[in-house]
């Protein structure tokens, strides 16, 4: 799965996904590192939930977007909530501050009102 994420291979991840195959936390981490948005659409039209944590301590996957400006408001503009809670209270807001990324915390004060 990781290489048809890398290699943005839409239409046999659609075939993949519509014969049940499940969409984990990496595979949506891989998505967003590489920068494949064809792939993460195809994720959300299968009914990814973009706001679940990717794990018990880890944020939803827009934490692995804030280095990157274009990334981080693709994700916004498709419902991301920077304000979501992972089951340890880590926010993605904060992860964004603590990196000292103020390109990706301005692109986010604009879009979500704190």
């Amino acid at each position: 799965m990781m290489e048809v994420i890398q290699l943005d291979r839409v239409e046999f991840l659609s075939l993949l996904l519509s014969h049940g195959f499940l969409i984990k936390p990496s595979f949506a981490r891989k998505a967003t590192v590489c920068r494949a948005k064809r792939i993460l659409e195809c994720f959300l039209g299968a009914g990814w939930d973009m706001n679940e944590p990717v794990d018990v301590l880890i944020p939803p996957v827009l934490c692995y977007a804030v280095t990157d400006a274009d990334m981080t408001s693709w994700f916004l503009e498709h419902g991301a909530n920077p304000n979501t809670r992972c089951e340890a209270s880590f926010f993605s807001m904060p992860f964004v501050e603590t990196r000292g990324l103020k390109m990706s915390f301005d692109c986010l004060s604009k879009e979500v009102p704190l």
